[in-house]
């Protein structure tokens, strides 16, 4: 039996099971509260009457029982047509493979879970004295592995390294736009960066470009946990305790960490 035959199953026999309860129900309140005196629980408070309601909510189209019976009939048709339409099981979104290269195959045959993932990054940030995280648009990332670690009770090792945001340094090193691909063509990286997307690419990318910015200006430990926030959206995300965040302009003028 596969598993949408095991799904169809347990979705009918939940159906029939609301239906039984939905009809006893209704048979005893025939039995016990028709023709019959309120039947009162609390004084004054709640008790239960008899009332036929033969429309729809709130006694609405009375008596149109063909036409609720064929809306019925249609909205149930559309539920089970789209939901025979959907994939067993979870699969990698399209888009993931086309931004990424990553295959569904590739992903079940080297990816590993989320808990073994969120363990393995803990245990490294724990065997660190004093770390340093590093990530073009941290912000983003930091929140992203909170998400990771938080089911996992892991989320307060965040809390041990110092965090330096490669993006608000490039804010203020060069005009927009300031993707990940911009910085790498501005520091002449094209031969040995790319921006695909994936993990190890752009961590590479952010190393590479961290060690450009500092032959370019020596500044960068001014930034650790300074990050620049958006002129007209903030922050975005959940504020990280450690950070220090402060309206980062368009306009490249003086750096962040001499901003009030």
């Amino acid at each position: 039996m596969t598993k949408r035959v095991k799904y169809n199953l347990t979705g009918l026999l939940a159906a029939a099971l609301l239906i039984v309860l939905d009809q006893w129900t209704k048979h005893l309140a025939v039995l016990h509260l028709k023709d019959q005196i309120p039947f009162v629980l609390l004084e004054g408070v709640f008790e239960l009457n008899y009332l036929e309601n033969r429309g729809a909510a709130f006694g609405m189209f009375q008596g149109q029982r063909t036409v609720f019976l064929v809306c019925t009939l249609v909205i149930l048709a559309v539920v089970a047509f789209y939901y025979n339409r959907l994939p067993e099981g979870r699969r990698l979104d399209p888009f993931i493979t086309n931004l990424t290269g990553i295959t569904q195959e590739r992903l079940e045959a080297e990816g590993v879970g989320d808990q073994e993932a969120a363990g393995a990054f803990a245990e490294l940030l724990e065997g660190s004295e004093r770390p340093l995280i590093v990530a073009y648009n941290a912000q983003f990332d930091l929140n992203f592995l909170f998400c990771l670690l938080r089911p996992w009770g892991l989320a307060e090792v965040l809390k041990k390294p110092r965090l330096l945001d490669a993006l608000t340094v490039y804010r203020d090193r060069r005009d927009y736009p300031h993707k990940l691909e911009n910085a790498i063509a501005a520091y002449h990286l094209e031969d040995r960066a790319v921006n695909s997307h994936r993990a190890i690419d752009d961590a590479r990318a952010a190393a590479l470009l961290l060690e450009a910015m500092a032959e370019e200006r020596d500044d960068l430990e001014r930034y650790v946990d300074l990050f620049g926030a958006h002129p007209k959206y903030g922050v975005s995300g959940r504020r990280i305790a450690s950070v220090t965040y402060r309206v980062q302009p368009y306009e490249r003028g003086k750096p962040l960490y001499e901003r009030t």
